[in-house]
């Protein structure tokens, strides 16, 4: 071997040494290089050797080529004392590894110690002796030295880290207690401003609204996002605009708060009047900012004291044509103020002579005191009614029924009074008193109906034997009182007996109010006018039963009843019960599935990836071709079952509500372009067309989550790929709406595939489900994939769908609301320059360079003049490797040239973190180089 061979070995294991600052990847690494230049197939690193009474032990970091050692990473193993005896670089003899050969899975002959002086052992086994000689004493002692040292400084620097960690964490929790004490204010003026009923808004002193509360939005039809920036002008005449600012002028100049009405267009499309309360706003220093208006709709109370003028002038018509005598009194004097025609004509007075008149000079029925005391007594109770007596002009007296109210009328206290002549009823009322007086102390039951049976009247001893009062049966049937267990017949010859105008007797089986049943011994006849004329029924009704046992009976029925419903009622209850105890377990199992499976599918993930990227290293290596069959087949599963994992997380996140979408600018071709090169391969080897169909009118530049976008679009075009098999698919966004908020797109997916049948289109977006149990067996899938994506479009304010001819093809879209973006010059060339976009590298040169190590020559910073670019890039960079997402490799190899002219020479450390898939680090060190970027002076 020459001595530029063994420099060159040197040198590649102190270069590999210096480009790690993490303890387990250097050790690592470091082994990798020793058994690559002295060909032994197996290499351990033991740290921390103790020897105690029960043998030599140290804790086994790092292994390579064996795999029962592989098991025991991070664990103590027992160790030879041979191993420990020396600080050299020497070969053990084979009985030196008698205490060791226990713990691997091969047998070995040859052992090659590098000590690592208070550290611990490298040991690089082999069961045949190397074919290569090198002096290796003398080679690795310089590395070694270097290795002692990285070791110490790799030790230093992850206490260093820790440091740094908890020092972000305290500033972390200082800026959100501080950010949380921001919005409690602000959530506080928000809700007391919200809870004032009437319109509010703040007006600069242009006269450009500067905010507005909800009531202002209901009442306009406005929100306060549309309001603000914008004058009275924007959505009213310039005639009623300009009245409306000379009213906030007026408010600024007097310096207090006028009160105007005001009209204005509501929201709907009504002219409404608003009383306005307008103020000058100023600030703490008293500075003039503009004017706070507060404005109440007093539409509907000008309504009402217009409509209140009407109605009086209708009332005033009603009292002066109505037929009862209407008066307005003095509730001191007595003195008649004012009163309707029919008050003086029914007394036979002018309205002359009416008007000097007062009660007592119609009065009848007390003396002058004893009036006074009346009209006193009226003033201060409620409403009463009366009887008295009047004296026409003529000395008639007449009785009449008198209803008065206290009223005050401009601070003088009157009384309404109505009255009315009763002289002619009080007559009839003495005369039908003597006859129901007979009536009413009968012993036996009195019934009068009209022809049909109503009951117009029954006496005491019917409501004392039925328990039904007058108010109850009055108009009534008495069918109220049947028990449907007298005879049909009975009822048959009843009537026809009283038709013929004859008088009918018998017996009825009847029923209390109370439920009772009791029997009746009846006796109807017609009552005849003068005329001959019948026109009422008169029953005479005697109780012939033992209600004392009837009643007994009954009431232990009812009893009875009571208890049946009781306890049906309890069985009810506990049922309820039961049925809210089983929804809240089953609620309970829902929560705790998914949060096991956001666990299970991160802890299963993260190993993953490594295996993946390991994977993908070791491809890169010299393998046979078995090696590299076997290495791609792993690679290949670990792909398959991390996408899996992914849905399942994803699934997870969106059933927990913990998927959170990012708000980030991209370019929509690019996007587009992107889902294309991820499937341009699937769809090569089947021979299937791949086209892009992008509508013209649509903005390039967006603001959304591309991440979940594309998410959906890879699901949707690896499913039509799958399905296909011969013909095109073609990928197809449109614009159904947009305005200056947001854009409205519509994304599709066409085949030429299989199909689906109504049917299987019907099971379609639910969890774990596909079109047909059988195309699970034969193209493989979780199911979920559509139903993930169902969620994300939602939660993106869209929604999904299917359309689709069995045996023809498929399309499968979704909608989604976007924000167009506002971006500078300078960024929008940033985010369309190939640097920063893999679909305008040549794909044979993008392959090449993402494949090796690519020197960049040195080259002067440009001033970076906007900012959106680098946060975008940034921002995609750490979502993907918060997620362990391995395109975050590849994002960054496209990205490094352009990164290198923000951070020159300070890329090293996390490139080397993302190249050996040790996502965490690497976002730490992306999180510290943007803080030393901004602490660094401009």
């Amino acid at each position: 071997m020459n001595r530029e061979y063994i420099l060159s070995i040197i040198n590649d294991l102190i270069l590999t040494i210096g480009r790690e600052n993490k303890l387990q990847p250097l050790l690592v690494k470091i082994l990798q290089r020793l058994m690559f230049h002295t060909t032994y197939p197996t290499g351990l690193i033991l740290l921390d050797a103790k020897t105690d009474s029960e043998g030599t032990k140290a804790t086994l970091v790092a292994s390579i080529g064996d795999r029962g050692l592989q098991g025991k990473i991070n664990e103590v193993i027992t160790i030879p004392p041979a191993l420990l005896n020396s600080c050299q670089i020497e070969n053990l003899p084979q009985d030196a590894l008698i205490d060791l050969l226990p713990a691997t899975s091969r047998h070995y002959r040859c052992a090659l110690r590098l000590s690592l002086n208070q550290y611990g052992i490298i040991l690089l086994l082999s069961p045949e002796p190397p074919t290569i000689n090198l002096p290796f004493a003398q080679m690795f002692q310089p590395v070694l030295a270097h290795l002692h040292q990285s070791i110490e400084l790799c030790r230093q620097s992850e206490r260093y880290q820790q440091s740094l960690l908890a020092a972000r964490d305290e500033a972390r929790a200082e800026l959100a207690a501080t950010h949380i004490a921001i919005e409690k204010e602000r959530t506080l003026l928000r809700n007391i401003q919200a809870a004032i009923p009437d319109p509010v808004w703040t007006k600069d002193l242009n006269g450009t609204f500067l905010s507005c509360n909800q009531a202002f939005e209901r009442l306009f039809g406005i929100t306060e996002a549309e309001l603000v920036g914008k004058n009275d002008y924007h959505f009213f005449s310039a005639e009623r605009a300009e009245f409306f600012r000379q009213k906030d002028h007026e408010a600024i100049i007097a310096d207090k708060t006028c009160i105007n009405e005001e009209w204005a267009l509501s929201g709907d499309g009504r002219s409404i009047l608003l009383e306005t309360s307008k103020t000058p706003m100023r600030d703490a220093q008293g500075n003039l900012l503009g004017v706070v208006g507060v404005g109440r709709d007093i539409t509907q109370s000008r309504k009402m004291q217009n409509a209140l003028y009407e109605r009086r002038e209708i009332y005033s018509a009603i009292v002066e044509q109505t037929a009862d005598s209407i008066g307005l009194v003095d509730a001191n004097t007595g003195q008649f103020l004012e009163f309707n025609s029919a008050a003086h004509q029914h007394l036979g007075y002018s309205r002359e002579e009416f008007a000097q008149m007062s009660v007592a000079d119609i009065d009848a029925s007390f003396s002058i005191d004893e009036l006074q005391a009346r009209l006193e007594l009226l003033s201060n109770s409620n409403a009463t009614d009366f009887e008295a007596r009047h004296r026409t002009k003529n000395g008639e007296i007449i009785d009449v029924l008198v209803s008065a109210r206290p009223i005050t009328v401009h601070g003088r206290r009157c009384l309404a009074s109505i009255w009315s002549n009763i002289t002619h009823q009080k007559r009839t009322e003495e005369q039908l008193r003597k006859l129901s007086m007979a009536v009413e102390q009968s012993p036996g039951s009195i019934v009068i109906t009209d022809l049909n049976g109503n009951i117009e009247y029954v006496n005491e001893a019917f409501v004392r034997i039925t328990g039904w009062q007058r108010n109850e049966v009055i108009g009534q049937n008495p069918r109220v009182l049947k028990s449907d267990l007298t005879p049909a017949a009975t009822y048959d010859a009843m009537w026809a007996t009283l038709t013929e105008g004859h008088t009918w007797s018998g017996e009825f089986i009847n029923r209390r109010k109370d439920g009772s049943v009791y029997n009746e011994l009846a006796r109807i006849a017609p009552i005849r006018q003068p005329d001959g004329q019948i026109t009422h029924y008169l029953a005479t009704k005697e109780d012939i039963t033992e209600l004392k046992r009837v009643q007994t009976e009954l009431e232990l029925h009812r009893d009875h009843l009571e208890e049946l419903v009781a306890k049906r009622a309890a069985q009810i209850t506990e049922l309820n019960t039961q049925l809210q105890q089983r929804a809240e377990e089953a609620e309970a199992a829902t929560q705790a599935k998914s949060q096991f499976l956001a666990n299970m599918s991160h802890e299963i993930r993260t190993p993953m990836n490594s295996i993946i990227g390991l994977s993908h290293l070791a491809l890169g290596t010299e393998l046979t071709a078995q090696q590299r069959d076997y290495l791609q087949k792993i690679k290949g599963a670990g792909e398959h079952l991390l996408a899996i994992i992914n849905e399942i997380l994803d699934f997870s996140k969106i059933e927990a509500g913990k998927l959170h979408l990012e708000q980030t600018p991209f370019v929509l071709s690019h996007l587009m372009q992107e889902v294309t090169d991820l499937v341009e391969q699937k769809a090569k080897a089947k021979n299937l067309m791949l086209e892009i169909e992008i509508s013209e009118q649509i903005p390039q530049h967006l603001v959304g989550d591309p991440l979940r976008l594309k998410q959906i679009l890879l699901n949707y075009a690896s499913n039509a790929i799958k399905f296909t098999d011969t013909g095109h698919i073609t990928l197809r966004v449109t614009m159904p709406h947009m305005n200056t908020e947001a854009v409205q797109l519509r994304f599709s997916v066409q085949d030429t595939g299989i199909g689906l049948t109504p049917e299987q289109q019907q099971r379609l977006f639910q969890s774990f489900q596909q079109a047909d149990a059988s195309t699970t067996r034969k193209y493989g899938g979780t199911g979920l994939g559509l139903a993930i994506s169902q969620r994300l479009a939602e939660l993106m304010g869209g929604e999904v769908g299917v359309e689709s001819i069995y045996g023809q093809g498929s399309t499968f879209w979704f909608t989604v609301l976007l924000a167009p973006a506002t971006l500078s010059s300078t960024t929008a060339d940033m985010l369309l320059s190939p640097s920063l976009s893999r679909a305008a590298d040549d794909s044979a040169v993008f392959k090449h360079l993402t494949e090796q190590t690519v020197s960049i020559k040195n080259k002067s910073n440009p001033t970076i003049t906007d900012s959106i670019a680098l946060e975008t890039t940034l921002q995609q960079l750490r979502v993907l490797l918060s997620e362990y997402d391995l395109e975050a490799a590849a994002l960054f190899r496209n990205q490094r040239e352009y990164l290198e002219t923000i951070f020159p020479g300070q890329l090293t450390l996390l490139a080397d973190a993302i190249a050996a898939f040790e996502f965490d680090d690497a976002l730490f060190l992306l999180a510290k180089l943007q803080v030393n970027r901004i602490e660094q002076p401009s």
